[in-house]
């Protein structure tokens, strides 16, 4: 009798558990064919900006250095169009870009120089410098001539040292363009990004703002330079969003800036 009980008493265990077991996996397979909510951009936005509180050192300079412009230098206005045009330049100043065999820094000091002349006044532009820390040298604002000698000032104040914390930066600089569209929502948009694309071991990788540009639709268009320059990082970058990836020692800088900013208006 006794054994009997207990057997009646394992078979209702089992029974259980077999149902216990059963409706998890049910629960399981109507989980996996229900749809995955899409992420909107208003959620990727507030997703970045928690992001950047919680893992991202960055300030602002209140006062960004004026420079001096070329005699007899203007606004190009045959460069005014109707479509406006969002950029940010991030440039890498950790202590890679001057070495003793090779400036890649004042490199990019010239192109930045050289470049403002391609710029139409329809356009807003600002400037983030990269090391260890991320600074806001330039806040996006509309190009006109002393957002001209804020950009060129600041570029060549520059000053190599510290670790690389590019992409970090990033997540900085799509910030300020989705600040910057709130105003212009039509606005075509681009971030470039002059490196010699080494992150720090210590910075975060490419996943940390992967997804963001993905539903962001931000194009960064990577310009790499030096002769130990980590192609692969940023050609991967760039194809995040079907960007352009250029390399220095083959290509003009200032020729791909002014194409870049043609085929945005």
């Amino acid at each position: 009798m006794r054994k009997n009980v207990r057997f009646i008493s394992i078979l209702a265990i089992v029974s259980i558990l077999v149902g216990m077991v059963a409706g998890y996996a049910k629960m399981l397979y109507d989980n996996a064919n229900e749809p995955i909510p899409e992420i909107t951009v208003e959620d990727a936005i507030q997703m970045l900006n928690k992001d950047i509180q919680n893992n991202v050192e960055y300030y602002e300079k209140t006062n960004p250095v004026r420079g001096e412009l070329p005699k007899g230098w203007k606004i190009n206005e045959e460069k005014s169009s109707s479509t406006e045009v969002i950029a940010i330049f991030l440039i890498d100043t950790s202590g890679s870009m001057k070495t003793k065999s090779e400036n890649k820094l004042a490199k990019v000091q010239e192109a930045i120089s050289n470049s403002l002349q391609y710029i139409g006044p329809n356009s807003y532009v600002g400037m983030i410098s990269y090391s260890t820390d991320v600074t806001v040298n330039v806040p996006i604002a509309r190009f006109d001539e002393e957002q001209a000698r804020k950009l060129n000032g600041e570029v060549n104040s520059l000053t190599t040292s510290g670790g690389t914390h590019m992409y970090e930066a990033i997540a900085v600089g799509m910030k300020l363009v989705e600040e910057a569209k709130e105003d212009h929502p039509d606005a075509s948009v681009m971030i470039f990004v002059l490196s010699d694309g080494q992150p720090s071991n210590d910075a975060r990788g490419i996943d940390f703002v992967e997804e963001y540009i993905r539903i962001l639709n931000i194009p960064i268009h990577t310009i790499g330079y030096g002769k130990d320059i980590d192609k692969v990082e940023l050609k991967k970058l760039a194809d995040i969003n079907e960007a352009t990836f250029s390399y220095v020692e083959k290509e003009d800088v200032v020729e791909i800036f002014k194409a870049l900013f043609d085929s945005n208006l």
